[in-house]
Parts: C-alpha cells; sequence; structure tokens
C-alpha cells in the first residue's frame, strides 16, 4: 500500500476463496463500505476546504 500521510487509508478485508460466490460477494461489501467511506471523507474535506486549490464554485 502506497504511503498515506494523513492517516485516512483503512485496509480492506479480502476475502478468502472459497469456490464459490460468497466470496466474491463478501469481497464486493467489503469493497463498497471503503468506496462509501472514502467518498464521505472526500465530501467532508471538499465541504470544509481541506483541498487547496479546490473551491466548490
Amino acid at each position: 500500500m502506497a504511503a498515506d500521510p494523513g492517516g485516512l487509508r483503512r485496509e480492506v478485508p479480502q476475502a478468502q476463496p472459497t469456490g464459490t460466490s460468497a466470496g466474491a460477494t463478501d469481497f464486493a461489501q467489503c469493497s463498497a463500505a471503503q468506496v462509501r467511506e472514502d467518498h464521505a471523507r472526500f465530501a467532508d474535506a471538499f465541504r470544509d476546504g481541506h483541498i487547496p486549490g479546490v473551491t466548490s464554485t
């Protein structure tokens, strides 16, 4: 994983191969949870003006 100076990245739990769709479902659910968290953090940072050079107007 790349360096994360802000400490915002979280490890996405990796689904264990099961030979069934359960592994794919577990992976998709974990990935979707990470995407939702990343989006919320970005939106909060954007609204609060923490992204240099990017404005809401």
